[in-house]
């Protein structure tokens, strides 16, 4: 078991800002933020993914006084490294070990903070960095010459910060961070795209983490690294708790991410958690192999299989394996080609120009599953390819003994293995332990289908306590549920959308329970299950402060409602004026270092002259208006159902509409912008109590 934050005995300096880590040879190399006591980058390394020891000091000299968020990348037989000290432009280092020691080879090549390396197909090095808008990607040679800057599709609303790209499973996720990291609305959000440097989508369930309350705070600045089974992907970040103004020495943490399609999620831990797994088979040189001439084949027999070894490139990689005449493999030359062997005759698959340098190690990952074959080289995609391998051995065909270093196989593919792990809540539910999956070409994303008298058992990760459930379905059918033991209708919704997220019931779960949901009527389709804890809170209200700022009320505790309503009296119309009730709050922050609107929150209320109802999420997005003339005292009135939402002003309907991504649970209460001039005369609200 581990447990967040994770804790490194020997480390001799203690503080873990902007986590990176490392894959490479089987092994996790950990680079966090030195401070202004340091003119070092500290390294330490892990088996496990979660249990590190000290390794030394990789690069030293006086530029790296305070040096942000140190990334290195391997390329070619070099690791490169990229850091910005004290935030004052980035400096690129190079070594022929990630242990260092790492040797300066540019000046200062500018471009803000938080560079972060991503390699594509090509063998084209690229720089991920920070900016006011967005994220911004570059080309960077080895000499630190930047070019061909691009502006990406991901933004937090003002300042964003600690990007990070890879690809899984058809997708490029691109992570990062904002507004600012003393901030406790700091938080991590998600976008995907098919391409790595264009058409980037923001994720529907951002923010991927985000922690406003309890013990632990101010999670940020992430990245993302292939887990031990070679299965798995983790999220590395760090927290930060900020005692009397006093800063304490940020802590690492580590869990799993989870993938339905485009959707990502990580659900964040701070109890005990299982260790990721590992694979099947392991070895840090050929010895493991039933060894015939220049053929070095596993001792099993695979049908879907994950494959990763660090080789010399002129090495060939065997998918399927009958005998010497009759085989299918990866040779890399000038070219990488997919070749199969039948009764001795070869022929080319499938060919991809090759710009991997060959005369040195590399490391490939193969993935394959139901015909979707995939190739890495050093932790970049190369391309897809459709054939069906069968039932085989694995292995490779070497020139010597010596030709590979760490190599490891799993059974298990495309993230299949998050069957076997219990599901952490709170947090998002995917597809886990779902047989009957269909691909939504609409959405992006996978919709798992239960029909009379099937269920599903999802074992969770949790800590006891009230915690409230809630579906992202389809709307064919009149629905009634079995959840863990209580008995559930849904009945069919009018919606104007194929999916909508309801929220279904209450439950009460013992310390690592098990969710069961059995289909009594009807058929379930939905893209994922979201379970959140009931929690308690300090009472917000703002609402008498004359500080320059805009201004919240919010109840103590998160309600399941469906009906609200709130009295207010204006004198006089204001061009500006913003001011109504929320619901459904979450993660609210009062500090003033981010962006506007900090929370999750459907906001209804008056914009300027219009009746409005709104998204907040550190942003605001308009969901439906209408134009209104105000009265001198004003009533408004909220009803919930389901997805259903009717506003009335002074008794007369104004709005009637569906927000697919409403629950109805969390917190309650009142808004008013800084500009806004007027009063607020009454709040209230009905508690639904299924």
């Amino acid at each position: 078991m581990y447990r967040n934050p994770i804790k490194i005995k020997d480390a001799p300096y203690n503080k873990f800002g902007d986590p990176f880590i490392l894959r490479f040879n089987g092994k996790y190399y950990l680079y966090p933020s030195g401070d202004n006591t340091t003119d070092e980058i500290y390294c330490y390394t892990s088996d496990d993914l979660v249990h590190f020891k000290y390794a030394g000091i990789v690069a030293k000299e006086k530029i790296l006084h305070n040096a942000y968020a140190p990334e290195v990348i391997y390329k070619d037989g070099y690791f490169y490294l990229i850091t910005s000290p004290s935030g004052n432009g980035h400096y690129l280092y190079k070594s022929e070990s990630p242990l260092g020691t790492f040797t300066r080879v540019s000046e200062n090549i500018k471009n803000m903070i938080d560079g972060s390396f991503f390699l594509d197909k090509d063998n084209n090095l690229y720089l991920l960095r920070a900016n006011h808008y967005g994220i911004s990607l570059l080309n960077i040679d080895e000499n630190g010459n930047t070019s061909g800057r691009v502006n990406l599709e991901a933004n937090m609303n003002g300042w964003t910060e600690g990007p990070g790209l890879f690809y899984f499973n058809g997708y490029y996720f691109l992570t990062y961070t904002g507004n600012d990291v003393c901030s406790t609305g700091y938080r991590v959000n998600y976008s995907y795209s098919k391409y790595f440097n264009k058409g980037f989508i923001e994720g529907i369930n951002n923010s991927l983490l985000i922690s406003t309350s309890g013990k632990y705070k101010r999670v940020g600045h992430s990245s993302n690294v292939l887990g031990p089974n070679l299965d798995n992907y983790y999220i590395v970040y760090h927290s930060l708790d900020i005692i009397k103004g006093v800063h304490k020495p940020r802590k690492l943490m580590i869990d799993r991410l989870n993938f339905n399609g485009s959707l990502m999620c990580a659900n964040k831990s701070s109890f005990n958690v299982k260790e990721p797994l590992k694979p099947l088979i392991s070895s840090i040189d050929a010895s493991i192999f039933k060894i015939e001439g220049n053929l070095y084949l596993y001792r099993y027999y695979f049908n879907e299989f994950t494959l990763e070894s660090y080789i010399a490139l002129d090495s060939k990689v065997i998918l399927y394996f009958k005998n010497k005449e009759n085989l299918v493999y990866f040779e890399f030359n000038d070219d990488i080609n997919l070749v199969e062997v039948k009764n001795n005759k070869k022929v080319i698959l499938s060919s991809y120009k090759n710009n991997f340098k060959l005369k040195c190690f590399h490391t490939i990952r193969v993935i394959y599953k139901e015909n979707n074959l995939e190739l890495f080289i050093d932790n970049t995609f190369i391309n897809r390819y459709f054939i069906n391998l069968g039932k085989s051995e694995k292995g490779y065909i070497l020139n010597n003994f010596n030709d590979i270093k760490f190599n490891a196989i799993n059974n298990f593919a495309f993230n299949d293995s998050i069957n076997k792990e219990r599901t952490i809540v709170p947090g998002l539910i995917f597809l886990e332990q779902s047989k009957n999956n269909i691909f939504l070409e609409k959405y992006d994303s996978f919709a798992g289908f239960l029909k009379e008298n099937e269920e599903i058992n999802i074992p969770l990760n949790n800590i006891p306590g009230l915690y409230f459930l809630s579906i992202y379905l389809g709307n064919e059918t009149d629905l009634t549920l079995l959840i863990n033991d209580k008995e559930v209708t849904l009945n069919k919704e009018n919606s104007e959308y194929d999916f909508n997220e309801r929220g279904i019931t209450f439950l009460n779960l013992k310390t690592n329970d098990t969710l069961k949901i059995k289909v009594i009527k009807g058929e379930l389709k939905y893209q994922y299950i979201r379970i959140r804890k009931v929690n308690k809170y300090k009472e917000v209200n703002e609402l008498k402060q004359r500080k320059f700022k805009d201004k919240y009320y919010l109840t103590t505790k998160d309600l399941l409602v469906n009906y609200l309503e709130f009295n207010f009296e204006i004198k006089k119309e204001q061009i500006y004026q913003k001011f109504g009730l929320v619901f459904e709050a979450s993660d609210y922050s009062e500090d003033i270092f981010q962006a506007r609107y900090p929370l999750r929150a459907i906001f209804v209320g008056i914009i300027s002259n219009l009746l409005a109802i709104s998204y907040f999420n550190y942003k605001e997005k308009r969901i439906y208006d209408v134009p209104i003339t105000l009265n001198d005292k004003n009533n408004i009135k909220v009803y919930l159902k389901n997805n259903k939402i009717k506003v009335y002003l002074n008794d007369e309907e104004k709005i009637e509409t569906t927000i697919p991504l409403m629950t109805r649970f969390g917190r309650v209460g009142l808004y008013k912008s800084c500009e806004s001039k007027m009063k607020f005369l009454s709040f209230d609200f009905k508690e639904d109590t299924k």
